[in-house]
Formats: C-alpha cells, structure tokens, sequence
C-alpha cells in the first residue's frame, strides 16, 4: 500500500468520524458505523487509530487546527482595527448560524458535556482550544486599549459561548447579532 493510500484512508475516517460524531453524539455512533461510513477495513481503522477515544481525539485536534487555520484568519481579515475584529466574531458567527436541524451547535462544547470526565483527552483538547479562543480574544483586547483584556475576553467568550446556545437553541443568528450588539457596548 502506498504512502497516499494510507493518508487517504486516514483522512476518510477521520472525515467520516467527524460527520457521525457530531450529527449523531460521540457516544451514539460505533466503530463499526465509522468504519462503514469511511468504506474502510476494521484493520486500517486500527492502524491509524488505537481506539475510539484516540479517533475522537485526533478528530478534536484536526478541527482545532482548522479553526485556527481558517477562523482566525478570516476574523483578522474582516477589518484592520481591533474593535472590527472582535466585532467580527460575533459577525462571523451570526453569517454561519445555521436554521436546520443539522445544526448542533459548537463541537468543542458538545464533546465537554458528551465527555464529561475532565480527565477524558479530548475533553482536554476541547477546554484547550476554548482556552486558545480566550487567548485570540484577549489579544484583541489589549491591541483595542481595554484596561483589563483579560477580564474583557473573559466576558467576551462567555457571550460567545451563549450566543452559540442560544443560537441552536432558536435556530436563528438573532442570539448572535445580540451578543455582537452587547459586545460592541463593552469594548473601548
């Protein structure tokens, strides 16, 4: 097997995971619907991965880096000053609010509540990336002038955090647009 085959097998579990896990519940999907979903054998699954918390894991830290990838990019790319960015957040969140029943809101927090055991690695990896969102928006804080940034992007986040709640809960980017609003009214 060929260097490009392993990588693609791995990448079709991965891919597969990711859907199941987060349209179904991490615990209500199996390795086995994993692995036919993927088109994969059992084997290979075990090769990449040595368990299903392991592939929950590895899919945590993939889109963990696509958001860091992507979202941060796209926030620093929707205006040259700080307060625009932080802005852009919630802007950014209000545009991907989805309306339908696929959505189920953000994978980091679902994988906290569906693994509850703050000892679980992808819990961890989850509290990490909510902890690197934070630190992205304490960073804005300080380069807006706010007195207290760290202060500041906690209450942020925690506005976030509830916009997105909020958000699945109304199937609407109403809770996302209000959130913006507070937050607007909060920065320097």
């Amino acid at each position: 097997m060929t260097s490009a085959a392993t990588e693609g097998a791995r990448e079709r579990i991965l891919r597969a995971a990711g859907e199941l896990f987060y349209g179904k519940g991490i615990r209500n999907v199996g390795i086995d619907e994993v692995i036919a979903r993927a088109g994969v054998a059992k084997a290979s699954l075990y090769k990449h991965f040595e368990s299903k918390d392991a592939l929950i894991l590895e899919w945590v830290r993939q889109q963990h880096e696509a958001w860091r990838d992507h979202w941060v990019a796209g926030v620093m790319a929707r205006a040259d000053d700080a307060r625009g960015r932080i802005l852009g957040i919630f802007q950014e969140l209000e545009e991907s609010a989805i309306d339908d029943d696929l959505c189920r809101g953000c994978l980091f927090q679902n994988v906290m509540v569906e693994l509850a055991d703050a000892k679980h690695p992808a819990h961890q990896a989850s509290v990490e990336h909510k902890r690197a969102m934070r630190g992205f928006i304490q960073q804005l804080c300080a380069e807006a002038g706010a007195s207290d940034p760290e202060g500041l992007a906690y209450v942020l986040a925690m506005l976030h955090e509830g916009a997105i709640v909020a958000g699945v809960e109304e199937r609407s980017p109403e809770p996302a647009r209000r959130a913006r609003e507070a937050a607007a009214q909060l920065l320097p």
